[in-house]
């Protein structure tokens, strides 16, 4: 699924963190949500890559990042081509030692799929455990859904879990 080519973060650090960030095309944005989020995240986690679909929103958060002290790298360049950037963020979200989600309306299979392939932990930003949405998942699903954490109230979680991988792979 990978490229042997494909980029790599970090000269091959770990962990890194990748952010996935929806510009607010899928409803009201959630920055002061993903804000809250990455300064706690940030006190253990100083490098990240970040993709979105918006230039603009990348920026802001990549500004955000780096003010909170931490390293951030970039994914493949919309200059490549939008299929080679797209297949570009999709790498970035599966070489993670864990991804964060902030996603307007709560879920993206993206960051979702990215981390079914590799097993990493997955944050979503915002408390989307009690929606219905997550519970009709859960009820139907023929497998287990592990891994996956929400809101400021899953990042402890998160963090021992990224944590426990990376000591894993090591």
């Amino acid at each position: 699924l990978l490229r042997a080519n494909g980029p790599t973060f970090f000269d091959g650090r770990t962990p890194f963190i990748t952010l996935h960030v929806r510009g607010g095309d899928r409803g009201p944005g959630q920055e002061e949500l993903t804000l809250a989020l990455l300064r706690i995240l940030a006190r253990d986690f100083k490098q990240w890559v970040v993709v979105s679909e918006s230039p603009a929103t990348r920026e802001r958060t990549t500004v955000a990042l780096r003010e909170l002290g931490c390293e951030v790298a970039r994914a493949m360049s919309a200059s490549e081509g939008p299929a080679e950037a797209v297949w570009g963020d999709f790498e970035a979200l599966v070489k993670a030692s864990g991804v964060v989600s902030s996603v307007g309306g709560g879920w993206s299979a993206f960051p979702y799929a990215a981390t079914r392939i590799s097993g990493a932990p997955l944050l979503v930003a915002s408390e989307y455990a009690a929606s219905e949405v997550w519970r009709l998942l859960m009820a139907h699903s023929k497998v287990d859904i592990l891994g996956i954490c929400f809101g400021a109230s899953g990042a402890g979680r998160f963090r021992d879990d990224v944590w426990q991988r990376t000591a894993e792979s090591a």
